[in-house]
């Protein structure tokens, strides 16, 4: 593919055109293989945002003084890990 980029030419004092060098090509295809990235992940680091968002000072107090709050906050952690294992790198 070619990527054409425009700069201003002193001389003529007007923009010109000219093709990309490969190392610019490679960092716009690199650019949009990270944009890419970035939205296939987005809809996991929402879940992991929604589950942290649960784990409030009330909530860490009961895991601390309840067994039914440690089971709770190591079911959250392990969900939390589960979906970092399905994020994109």
């Amino acid at each position: 593919m070619t990527y054409k980029t425009t700069y201003w030419d002193t001389e003529s004092k007007s923009q010109k055109e000219r093709d990309c060098t490969p190392e610019e090509v490679a960092e716009i295809e690199q650019r949009k293989i990270d944009g890419a990235t970035v939205a296939v992940n987005a809809p996991v680091l929402s879940a992991i945002t929604a589950l942290e968002s649960t784990v409030t000072p009330r909530r860490i107090r009961e895991a601390v003084t309840t067994d039914a709050g440690k089971t709770w906050m190591a079911s959250i952690d392990a969900q939390i890990a589960d979906l970092r294992k399905t994020l994109v790198k």
